[in-house]
């Protein structure tokens, strides 16, 4: 299990995993030691004599010394540390956030049950993207455990909707979405925004794989009016959206939606995805201007540090986008280069779905729209009305 693995351990397996050469950034130390400081006080129970931070020290450093001082990790002290796991996912140290995400959970013992359930749900989703799924399992079958036994409806609502997850990931969409509704009804019923917008999104990508777009869209616009005030998940949410247009044929309710996320969103990630998807719908609505700008914002970023699985995705929707402006030439030297990252890394999904070259008989300029019904037509209607599309400085 990741959580076993030492901090130093964790960091260096996660900057091979990745074929990093270089730090994932400026918080890399800070991060070391906080994993550290919190697995010595998950081993001893006690607070440690430490030395006093200078003045000028960093805010890791500060929190670093915290943890090993305090009487009790507090939940002050627990929400600080979840927020720095968090950016350790964002960048891609996932084993280095299980590392510490497991030693908080040990060093917080029988206290705190709510702030407990939700180190481990967390612990649960970095498990979940390493492709641990049996362990995440485990790791959310505790939080519904804990939140039965503590009478705490959160826990048993993120167990669920973690739960459906897993199930989706695995391919069995009706248990996914029956947990998603349960979870989607518990959340409502304690009052729950956060998790209430999260049993949206999951239904709304539960609905698009089974191709019914009415609900799709529906839960879509639900999640997004939940995260409403918060730009960085309105960027997620209005990918997601924006996604459903384009598959659905509304190109111009697409490229809004695709433009406004990427201006919205601080996470590169969000910002790039984005600006690929709005090549597609620009292609498809003749518009050359901004798929050059956003094609070149994309291959920029790929000159960047970017994890395999997204290098190759982003590379096969450009590829999605030239063969939409039937260009067959750039639309077949953005697949090879895509397969070629799937076929080394092992991507098995994206390498069969692009495994033929791009011929002209199979470029499209369109994608004939699918009828919707009156409350998909409104949230269709809504994407087109964010603005005019520009272009990001």
């Amino acid at each position: 299990m990741s959580g076993h693995l030492s901090p130093v351990e964790a960091y260096r397996r996660d900057l091979a995993r990745l074929r990093r050469t270089t730090s994932f950034g400026d918080e890399d130390d800070g991060w070391l030691l906080l994993a550290h400081v919190v697995r010595q006080r998950a081993a001893s129970g006690a607070p440690a004599d430490v030395a006093t931070p200078e003045d000028d020290a960093g805010a890791l450093r500060r929190l670093a010394a915290r943890v090993a001082a305090a009487p009790e990790i507090d939940g002050a002290i627990v929400a600080e540390l979840s927020a720095a796991a968090l950016r350790m996912e964002s960048a891609g140290a996932l084993l280095l956030a299980a590392s510490m995400l497991a030693s908080l959970e040990r060093a917080l013992g029988d206290s705190l049950p709510l702030e407990r359930g939700r180190v481990v749900a967390q612990w649960a989703r970095v498990e979940r993207m390493l492709g641990e799924t049996d362990v995440a399992a485990d790791l959310y079958e505790r939080v519904g455990r804990l939140g039965v036994r503590s009478k705490l409806p959160e826990l048993r609502a993120r167990a669920v909707l973690g739960l459906g997850v897993l199930a989706r990931m695995r391919g069995n969409y009706p248990e996914a979405r029956e947990r998603f509704q349960r979870g989607l009804a518990m959340a409502e019923r304690a009052g729950l925004a956060e998790l209430t917008g999260l049993a949206h999104q999951s239904l709304m990508i539960a609905a698009a794989v089974a191709r019914d777009f009415d609900t799709a869209l529906s839960h879509g616009w639900a999640a997004l009016a939940h995260v409403a005030g918060d730009p960085v998940q309105e960027a997620e949410v209005l990918l997601n959206l924006a996604t459903l247009c384009l598959d659905t044929g509304e190109d111009e309710a697409a490229l809004r939606g695709f433009m406004s996320a990427a201006e919205r969103t601080t996470k590169e990630r969000v910002r790039i995805a984005a600006r690929a998807g709005a090549a597609v719908a620009a292609a498809r609505l003749g518009d050359r201007a901004v798929l050059a700008a956003c094609v070149s914002d994309v291959e920029r970023a790929l000159l960047g540090e970017m994890a395999p699985y997204e290098r190759a995705q982003r590379l096969l929707t450009i590829s999605d986008a030239w063969r939409a402006a039937n260009d067959v030439e750039a639309a077949e030297a953005a697949r090879e280069r895509g397969v070629s990252i799937a076929l080394a890394h092992g991507f098995a999904e994206l390498a069969h779905q692009y495994g033929e070259p791009v011929t002209l008989k199979e470029t499209s300029p369109a994608v004939e729209p699918v009828r919707l019904g009156a409350d998909a037509r409104s949230v269709v209607v809504a994407l087109s009305a964010l603005g005019a599309p520009g272009i990001p400085s």
